[in-house]
């Protein structure tokens, strides 16, 4: 590569690293709202309860079949409890940091993975796959969340940048057989693409027998550590993947949150993010198999997808695992298609094209960040930052028509119930609950304990839109002093959306929560 073009392409990565540290700083900040419940009530839940803030049985069920790790619930636990010896205590704000750091940290593994991979380019795509590395949609949005598949998608990046290294040291294939180990305890169907991976290096690298002592040292380390914080949480010698395996798998009880058919994923990929990106999608990912240098890297991403297809629960973010994969995939593999088939150079760097793609990332990147910033969202924790902020250390009761719009509740899962096994149990979020709040569910807003007196205690109404709109004595309920304090659109908004009208009306009223203030 020319110099001058070297120099332009390092200062295109700082600038875009740059950019991509806003990003994650705003995502961070404003992303109270986590993409699965799973996040929370089995990482940070379970920490808060090794803290002694909350009993065992108000855990999730996975606490008690002991089929969740316990490697991520530590590291809440020994971050809550040097936080707190700081003096921080809002919950809000925990979680705040936590998601910084761990978009920090997640910068910090995607940098390393970019900059052990950026030579493999033509210096004319190498600042698509930088830009693309950084800014795809889904990754400033989803991976400032502390949750497992994200966690184990960094370690796997991290361990990646040290596998393409041109020369490994020794301790670099400890370190990369640690990474790879903690990564299986963060997620353990990372074990697929690791498996994969690790096989592709001993043998495209022709390892000695004393190097893969040490890659395997390394594993083991990871593993053993893994096994240790499993220890920590139950208090017993408890291998979990094998507790996961069985009750999970070899029992179905995956299959009770659901069956999708072996095409889910393809499909999702396909147009999850416009039909054009699914094109481009399977095109660079069929291109990436056609060149050794990312043959393995994509034979372990499809053949972890491949066995994710063959279990009928399925869902994306299952996906997180290896998305952060995807921009290298697919950028090299278009970059193989294209000397190839020179017209598809042409079309990729026909600038409308590429402003077209720059484009609708754009309105992608900004409509996931609003939805993890509650707006729109049919949560009830989207709201739950303006209940902390003003009312986290007063008396209130709070009253809600539904479950599913509560700020610090959910339907639990009851695996030992003959029927409706997600109605038999309730769990909460005890780490965002404030300690004098009290709730009770209402039929509708002529319920005479909304008019109740409770005393110094505000009352607070949490309410869809639509259900409001329809109840008859919603003008009594504003007579009476219920006041809207807060919604999942932004009030000067919503003043403009007609009550009714046409379905699609209809339906985005159906789509905002709000919150009434009684004092």
């Amino acid at each position: 590569m020319p110099f001058s073009n070297k120099i332009e392409t390092d200062r295109f990565k700082t600038y875009s690293l740059v950019v991509f540290l806003l990003l994650v700083l705003i995502n961070s900040i404003n992303s109270l709202i986590g993409y699965h419940p799973d996040q929370h009530y089995q990482i940070i839940e379970f920490a808060n309860f090794k803290l002694g803030r909350i009993e065992a049985s108000e855990l999730a069920w996975e606490y008690h079949y002991q089929e969740r790790q316990g490697l991520q619930p530590f590291l809440i636990y020994v971050y809550l409890k040097v936080l707190y010896a700081l003096g921080i205590s809002d919950p809000v704000k925990l979680t705040q940091i936590l998601r910084v750091i761990t978009g920090l940290f997640f910068t910090f593994c995607l940098t390393r993975f970019i900059n052990s991979t950026l030579h493999l380019f033509k210096p004319a795509f190498q600042k698509a796959y930088i830009a693309s590395s950084y800014f795809f949609w889904f990754i400033p949005c989803y991976y400032v969340h502390f949750a497992s598949e994200t966690f184990a998608q960094s370690l796997m990046l991290l361990g990646c940048a040290f596998l393409l290294s041109d020369r490994n040291t020794q301790g670099q294939l400890v370190l990369i057989g640690l990474l790879f180990g903690l990564a299986f305890f963060a997620r353990f169907q990372s074990a697929i693409t690791s498996a994969i991976l690790l096989t592709g290096f001993v043998w495209t690298r022709q390892l000695k027998w004393q190097d893969c002592l040490y890659l395997g040292g390394g594993i083991g380390l990871g593993l053993s550590i893994g096994v240790l914080t499993d220890v920590w949480l139950y208090e017993d010698w408890i291998f979990t993947p094998y507790r996961y395996l069985d009750f999970q798998l070899f029992k179905g009880v995956v299959n009770a949150f659901g069956v999708s058919p072996w095409y889910y994923y393809l499909t999702l990929l396909l147009t999850s993010s416009t039909l054009l990106f699914g094109i481009l999608t399977y095109l660079g990912l069929a291109g990436s198999m056609l060149n050794r240098k990312s043959f393995f890297l994509s034979i372990s991403v499809l053949g972890t997808i491949g066995v994710l297809s063959i279990i009928g629960h399925k869902e994306w973010r299952f996906l997180l695992q290896v998305l952060a994969f995807f921009p290298f995939l697919i950028v090299y593999g278009l970059q193989e298609f294209s000397y190839h088939f020179p017209p598809l150079r042409k079309v990729l760097f026909f600038k409308p094209f590429v402003a077209l793609l720059v484009l609708l990332n754009l309105a992608l990147l900004t409509y996931h960040s609003l939805m993890n910033s509650g707006i729109l969202s049919i949560q009830g924790e989207a709201l739950m930052g303006a209940v902390n902020r003003n009312y986290f250390n007063k008396p209130a009761r709070l009253f809600y028509t539904q479950i599913e719009y509560h700020p610090y509740m959910i339907r639990g899962y009851d695996p030992d119930a003959v029927e409706n096994p997600f109605d038999q149990t309730k769990i909460r979020k005890w780490f965002y609950q404030p300690p004098r709040l009290s709730d009770q569910v209402i039929t509708d807003l002529s319920c005479p304990s909304l008019y109740a007196d409770y005393g110094d205690s505000v009352r607070l109404l949490y309410i869809n839109k639509a259900v409001f709109l329809a109840d008859n004595a919603r003008d009594n309920l504003l007579n009476q002093g219920y006041q809207l304090k807060a919604a999942t659109l932004p009030l000067f908004v919503d003043k403009f959306i007609p009550e009714q009208g046409n379905p699609w009306v209809d339906r985005l009223n159906r789509r905002i929560i709000y919150l009434f203030e009684k004092k």
